[in-house]
């Protein structure tokens, strides 16, 4: 009888681990999402867009997803599998890190960017809308 549970348990544990063998969600990837609101802990605010303009990017360089801030840079021919495979991945770690960073975000400020598709679109608004403006003496 101890067998059969062992058994049953491994292929339990199996079922529970080979989705996420496949999944394009990085470990990486899992511990922004999971915390950063935990890291960033003062949600952005029109008075604290300096502090949190500087946590966010070195968190995301941290774990290697600088390159989200910046501009897609999608090429290729969208009806190749590995091009269209590649896409995908790159558009389910956006939204992923999409959602971590409005988790930081406070409700006053969401309204900016909650209609944007990519991380870098939220990136550039809050720029333009919150950076300060260098005095033109």
């Amino acid at each position: 009888m101890t067998i059969s549970h062992s058994a049953s348990s491994s292929a339990t544990e199996q079922q529970h681990t080979n989705p996420t063998e496949n999944s394009p969600i990085s470990h990486s990837l899992k511990f922004v999402v999971s915390n950063l609101k935990t890291l960033v802990p003062h949600q952005l605010s029109p008075d604290n867009y300096p502090i949190w303009r500087h946590q966010i990017p070195k968190l995301l360089r941290a774990n290697d997803f600088e390159q989200f801030l910046a501009p897609p840079t999608h090429s290729g021919d969208v009806s190749d599998p590995d091009t269209a495979s590649s896409i995908k991945n790159w558009r389910i770690t956006d939204q992923n890190i999409q959602a971590a960073v409005c988790s930081t975000i406070s409700p006053t400020v969401l309204p900016y960017i909650i209609h944007l598709d990519t991380t870098h679109e939220i990136w550039q608004v809050l720029e333009a809308n919150f950076r300060p403006q260098a005095d033109p003496r």
